[in-house]
């Protein structure tokens, strides 16, 4: 469903928050907007069905770091740029956004997991 919306804006570029392993300045952070969550790592692929919410699935860093991995996949399959950041995607987000401008018209649309 993602890779299909994505695919509505002409020659677009993903960039992602990056999930390394250890910990990061997010930790307090993730952990705020999780409620205090910690979700249970799962082990799945593309056609796993996850029966936990979606905020507790994506509350271990492993899970989200393994999902973000699969959907940058399918999204280059499809013809989409995917970046990822070494930790917080904000300044590539940024810096992505003003080089791409000055080749095209451009939009930025954020978004959270």
């Amino acid at each position: 469903m993602y890779v299909n919306y994505i695919k509505k804006f002409p020659q677009p570029t993903i960039v992602f928050d990056g999930y390394e392993a250890g910990p990061s300045t997010k930790d307090i952070t993730h952990l705020r907007r999780s409620g205090g969550v910690v979700g249970a790592k799962v082990n799945f692929n593309g056609s796993t069905p996850v029966a936990s919410k979606k905020e507790h699935f994506l509350a271990h860093a492993n899970n989200k770091r393994r999902f973000v991995d699969m959907l940058s996949q399918k999204l280059q399959a499809a013809g989409c740029h995917v970046l990822q950041a070494v930790g917080d995607a904000d300044v590539l987000t940024a810096n992505t956004a003003v080089a791409r401008a000055a080749e095209s018209p451009t939009k930025v649309v954020g978004g959270r997991h």
